[in-house]
């Protein structure tokens, strides 16, 4: 018999069919190719619970929607039926029909929302047949955060929300990029297995000393190297927080014009235009950056634009909207003879940007 909650009566059953449940168990797998080499892995199995109270061993996964062969609550089967097309996707169709197990790592971020559905449509989580084991979902997910002290040397943590677990708890990562975490443990006579999804995947970058909660150490002549070129890169992927209110990794980022600037086939000089943000110490991120994503003040490119006397000498450079205020840079690659345009670009280069508060004048042509 399954361990777990069962009900000893018939008649406590829901009306609408039989409970379903999701047997959960921790085995060891066949990692991806080409190594393959043994790995952690949660998997899951339907079963429902019988007349009797007990839980059947197990539920063909392609049965669960058959309403007529297995009455169930029917919340409780559209959670399963989509949790089963979730995992089950990426199979031909024999191999749909045929799947006993679901690989948790294998659903994604988009599984964690279906099984907090299935929870709490009232689907219980049970472990293997007499394993002693209980299992657990927690009710929300970690924001994982890269958590920074100091002021000269820094110390760098990956926080996932693992906390809420005892310190002794074994813990493993789920999915490749991470989007949750088991954590197993023993109290008395019953082993725990506990599951917590991630609000957003954590980069494979961190995940070598994520679970290590072993602080990773910046020294001070490193620090602001880390600060301006590696932290603006992770920005985008996950959250950064510091830990003492000492580390800022967005001071300081102003936008910038780049001019790239090449010869071309008649001695004439090719000027692509672009958007950066410099972050002092030579770094500069530009908007197709992913780091640009947490960097970006519109309103401060806007003003830019309209203030650089520089796109003048250069027609089509940028456009502006509807409204006086909404300028923006044209992808447009401008060629320059090396005569007299040449002699006018740096003029208008060396002349100061014009006070955006006199208007951003007409519309360059």
């Amino acid at each position: 018999m399954l361990d777990g909650p069962r009900a000893t009566d018939g008649e406590h059953l829901p009306l609408g069919g039989h409970p379903l449940g999701l047997v959960v168990d921790l085995v060891t797998r066949p990692g991806p190719p080409p190594a393959r080499l043994p790995e952690r892995r949660v998997v899951l199995q339907a079963t429902r619970q019988l007349i009797g109270g007990q839980w059947a061993k197990r539920l063909p996964w392609n049965e669960i929607g058959d309403a007529l062969r297995h009455p169930a609550v029917p919340a409780q089967r559209e959670a399963l039926v989509a949790l089963h097309r979730l995992g089950s996707a990426h199979l031909p169709v024999y191999s749909q029909l045929s799947l006993t197990e679901l690989r948790l790592d294998q659903l994604g971020g988009d599984g964690w929302a279906i099984l907090h559905r299935a929870v709490r449509a009232g689907v219980e989580l049970v472990g293997p047949r007499g394993s002693g084991l209980e299992v657990t979902l927690e009710p929300d997910d970690a924001q994982i955060a890269l958590v920074i002290t100091g002021e000269d040397d820094l110390s760098v943590t990956v926080d996932l929300g693992d906390d809420v677990f005892p310190e002794r708890a074994e813990r493993g990562l789920i999915g490749a990029p991470a989007h949750g975490l088991w954590a197993m443990w023993t109290e008395g006579a019953t082993r725990r297995l506990a599951l917590r999804g991630f609000d957003r995947p954590l980069p494979d970058t961190l995940r070598s000393v994520a679970l290590d909660h072993v602080p990773l150490h910046v020294p001070a002549a490193d620090a602001e190297r880390f600060r301006r070129l590696f932290l603006p890169r992770l920005g985008g992927a996950i959250r950064i927080r510091s830990g003492d209110g000492n580390v800022d990794s967005l001071r300081d980022a102003t936008p910038v014009l780049v001019v790239d600037v090449r010869t071309n086939a008649t001695n004439g000089l090719d000027l692509d235009l672009a958007l950066a943000y410099d972050l002092g110490g030579d770094v500069l991120v530009r908007l197709d950056d992913p780091a640009a994503g947490t960097l970006r003040d519109e309103a401060a490119e806007r003003r830019l634009l309209a203030a650089l006397d520089l796109l003048d000498a250069l027609p089509g450079s940028r456009q502006r909207g509807m409204q006086n205020e909404h300028w923006w840079l044209a992808k447009v690659r401008h060629c320059l003879s090396a005569g007299g345009r040449v002699r006018a670009l740096r003029a208008r280069r060396a002349s100061r940007p014009r006070d955006p508060s006199a208007g951003a004048g007409p519309h360059p042509r």
